[in-house]
């Protein structure tokens, strides 16, 4: 089946631009040069992408505000969604219609070696589920699943790219190890054309974590940071380890983002928070794009 519409999840922790932890921070001195060279990244795939064939490509920033490409400099032919929805899909909004789904510039899981690595927090510093490590495009390629969306191509670190590959079957895989042992411009030339050749992947399929659910997670910050989440959700927790069963992938989901970014307050009001939230991210860039920074 020829591959048509293709949609993107872009972080930057795994982009070619970003060479330390301060690089993925906001209101650091390096932001808009790394912003900048991950919009260039995922021109460059865009670009490869639409000449192998694709008609259609929406490009969903997901790293801190979700506003970290700079609409400025972004391929007009695709879609850019940038600040996080909280339905129908949690984060992304709406994906219908879409054939692929690739990830570009994404990292090595939560209790892992690679670089920077994280499971949608670094406060979350190891989790298991069933037993084995959680990564983040596990979550991101289930969410999409009830759209039929068949995650097809990953790019990251090599450590993230061999988790990647251990929990979703047959999935196309970019290493970016950093520091960069070729220059700037071949790396991108190179994660464009392993994009381009990924829509060629029939094997992959709509993938979904099955259930039922058994979670460990450990606390970055020891006992007291998991009492407050056990206080909070009455979740079991033993020193800093907090543990919990979901049946399906939803309830699974839920739980995590609740874990990682939700107070009961902030749930109870999450629309109202998530819109300022969105303001927030949309104030930041603009300032940014003004002062270069």
């Amino acid at each position: 089946m020829k591959l048509k519409s293709v949609y993107i999840i872009a972080d930057i922790e795994g982009s070619l631009g970003c060479l330390s932890k301060n690089d993925s921070q906001l209101f650091t001195s390096r932001r808009y040069e790394v912003c900048k060279n991950l919009t260039e990244d995922i021109n460059a795939v865009c670009e490869k992408l639409f000449e192998n064939g694709v008609e259609r490509i929406r490009v969903k920033d997901f790293h801190r505000t979700g506003y970290n490409i700079l609409a400025k400099y972004f391929n007009k032919r695709a879609e850019l969604d940038q600040g996080f929805a909280v339905g129908p899909i949690p984060g992304i909004g709406e994906a219908k219609g879409f054939d692929a789904l690739m990830m570009i510039g994404l990292h090595a899981a939560s209790g892992t070696s690679g670089f920077l690595p994280h499971t949608l927090t670094s406060q979350l510093a190891a989790i298991e589920v069933n037993g084995k490590i959680l990564t983040e495009a596990e979550l991101f390629a289930s969410s999409l699943y009830e759209e039929n969306i068949a995650p097809v191509f990953f790019s990251g670190c090599s450590s993230a790219c061999e988790q990647v590959k251990n929990a979703i079957a047959d999935i196309d895989t970019f290493a970016i190890d950093k520091p960069l042992v070729k220059s700037v411009t071949e790396m991108r030339k190179e994660l464009a054309n392993a994009a381009a050749k990924a829509l060629q992947n029939n094997k992959t399929k709509a993938f979904c974590m099955k259930g039922p659910f058994e979670v460990k997670l450990n606390m970055r910050d020891g006992e007291k940071a998991a009492k407050k989440i056990k206080d909070a959700w009455g979740f079991s927790q033993n020193k800093n380890e907090i543990a919990f069963e979901a049946q399906t992938f939803n309830e699974l989901y839920w739980i995590m983002l609740k874990i990682a970014y939700m107070s009961p307050f902030i749930e109870k009001h999450i629309k109202f928070i998530m819109r300022a939230f969105n303001l927030l991210g949309k104030a930041e860039i603009s300032v940014r794009a003004v002062l270069k920074f």
